[in-house]
């Protein structure tokens, strides 16, 4: 079977992006703040783009997908052991599923549901797609089967695309000082700096 590295012009090009990908994932982020910069119609106030009732929704993502890769980060030993515990349970990159939720939010509370929800598909297909496969490849290498019967058995980002499969967390076992090592609490700053810089534009450009 053909691996990333062989000819195939596509396989190519996921390992480009695959392997470029905190480059590409800076430059959406760019790109989310300078989306609202560029409406006419609401020049000054992005969270206008979304109702009040929806705003809520979009906090919410904001928040929870940091706490997913917290949760995460207190089991991952990096390149030491296939993690298969907390929320290794129920999908095989709870990192990269909390910071697509963060995304998720942000884009949408940002840009609106037209260039949100067009700048996250752009970010999942273009950054996060080609990055699980460039590192699911790695993985299969480093660990062979080990965590191969780990990607038979757990789906890969989506927790219900398997729902016969669909195991429950184990909160056992978390561990503060992993979770530190692992950086698991930069998104949550990141996002807590993010929505309270957001607050102060919106209070800023009201005055």
């Amino acid at each position: 079977m053909e691996t990333l590295q062989g000819r195939n012009p596509i396989n190519k090009i996921v390992v480009f992006f695959g392997f470029y990908w905190r480059t590409l994932n800076v430059l959406v982020i760019v790109l989310a703040m300078i989306i609202p910069l560029l409406h006419l119609n609401h020049p000054a106030d992005p969270i206008k783009l979304s109702p009040p009732e929806i705003t809520i929704v979009w906090d919410l993502f904001i928040f929870l997908g940091p706490l997913i890769r917290l949760w995460a980060s207190g089991y991952l030993q990096k390149n030491q052991e296939v993690c298969s515990k907390g929320p290794y349970r129920v999908v095989r990159h709870p990192f990269y599923l909390g910071t697509l939720l963060c995304y998720l939010g942000f884009f949408m509370l940002l840009d609106g549901l037209f260039y949100g929800g067009g700048l996250f598909l752009t970010t999942l297909v273009l950054v996060y797609y080609p990055r699980i496969l460039y590192e699911e490849e790695y993985l299969l290498k480093k660990f062979g089967g080990t965590y191969g019967f780990l990607k038979h058995d757990v789906p890969r980002i989506c927790p219900f695309s398997r729902l016969t499969s669909l195991s429950y967390p184990d909160i056992r076992g978390w561990s503060l000082r992993q979770a530190w090592q692992n950086r698991g609490f930069s998104l949550l700053m990141g996002a807590a700096a993010g929505v309270l810089a957001l607050s102060l534009w919106v209070r800023f450009m009201s005055n």
